[in-house]
């Protein structure tokens, strides 16, 4: 029911940024797909080199840090109950290893979505939603995301292509 709710208000107010696709309602990698080879062939004919980096977050729900995603939540318009129920379900974690015979006494993690959680794509979309605005300050920078995958890219005529990539 949580998830619902935010979802809808997500999408209902146009909170997520267009780039984002993953866990996202009516968009899709074939979307991503084609924008970005459209992009690819009209650089093409008009004589330009496109230059592509791609990215994989690395662990990138274990490193979300709860508190600026309660900030972020909170700047979006989630409040009141819904704001309250979030930061008790984030804040309501706990570890222990064991190694052997051996346990660790509990801790109390304070980054990091909950594995396997419906919430934790939502939160994490969230959590990095001002990134492609961030990058693409620049104009001739675009930026698509898929949940924590990324693909930054630039056009710039051969004689060019390095600098215009330097610069960028």
């Amino acid at each position: 029911m949580i998830i619902h709710r935010l979802n809808w208000f997500l999408e209902s107010n146009h909170i997520i940024h267009p780039a984002q696709a993953g866990f996202c309602c009516h968009r899709s990698t074939d979307q991503q797909v084609v924008i970005f080879t459209q992009h690819i062939k009209d650089n093409m004919d008009k004589g330009l080199i496109t230059t592509v980096m791609y990215v994989d977050f690395k662990k990138a729900y274990d490193s979300i840090w709860k508190t600026n995603l309660l900030l972020k939540l909170s700047k979006s318009g989630v409040r009141g109950k819904m704001l309250q129920w979030i930061r008790n379900f984030l804040d309501q974690r706990y570890c222990q290893v064991r190694f052997g015979d051996t346990t660790s006494r509990f801790k109390q993690l304070q980054t990091g979505l909950p594995q396997g959680a419906v919430t934790s794509c939502s939160f994490f979309n969230l959590y990095i939603n001002d990134l492609v605005s961030l990058l693409t300050k620049n104009t001739n920078v675009h930026a698509l995301l898929y949940a924590d995958d990324l693909v930054l890219w630039t056009a710039a005529p051969k004689s060019r292509a390095k600098s215009a990539i330097e610069y960028s």
